[in-house]
């Protein structure tokens, strides 16, 4: 087997810019902006927001399992098929779709939130596995290290870069 070259920077960057953006979702999505809102207006059960809590805690728990359970499949096909990037775009795609229709979640439409930040979180989550499984293919098994270590700092700063644009857009919402 003849060693591995490491890949051009323009595939590279583009491995590391998956990062960039979606460090946007976990960020405005899960951790920040909707699963408050969730919390606090969709459900609204203050003072303490126990069930909406619960309830954000529940539905990401329920993605992440679904992940759990289809992820080797998932793996399994897509090293079979060779149609890595076909999967890939379907999650993205999966994610981006159910993601937009967040809008349409107004208070009290609790279950409605809940299925579609499952989907969501879903499509996000085995994106991941399926974008780091191409890591292997950047270069060789000595360079994967810095290439990684690339798009881990490209994915802070997405993070960033969307939390400032949120802050600009909206401003303070406390």
């Amino acid at each position: 087997m003849a060693p591995r070259t490491r890949a051009p920077k323009r595939e590279i960057l583009g491995w590391a810019m998956f990062d960039f953006a979606n460090q946007a979702y976990t960020l405005l999505i899960i951790t920040v902006v909707f699963g408050d809102l969730f919390t606090r207006v969709i459900v609204g059960d203050g003072p303490d927001y126990r069930l909406g809590n619960f309830l954000w805690g529940l539905a990401l728990s329920i993605s992440y399992l679904m992940v759990v359970v289809s992820a080797p499949v998932v793996g399994a096909v897509v090293d079979h098929t060779a149609r890595r990037k076909q999967f890939l775009f379907g999650t993205y795609l999966l994610c981006v779709v159910t993601t937009a229709m967040l809008w349409l979640v107004a208070p009290g439409l609790i279950l409605l939130g809940v299925v579609l930040i499952v989907l969501s979180n879903f499509a996000y989550a085995l994106g991941e596995a399926l974008i780091a499984s191409f890591l292997p293919s950047l270069g060789p098994p000595e360079d994967l290290g810095k290439i990684s270590g690339f798009g881990w700092s490209l994915g802070y700063v997405g993070g960033m870069v969307s939390a400032m644009f949120v802050l600009l857009v909206l401003g303070d919402v406390s």
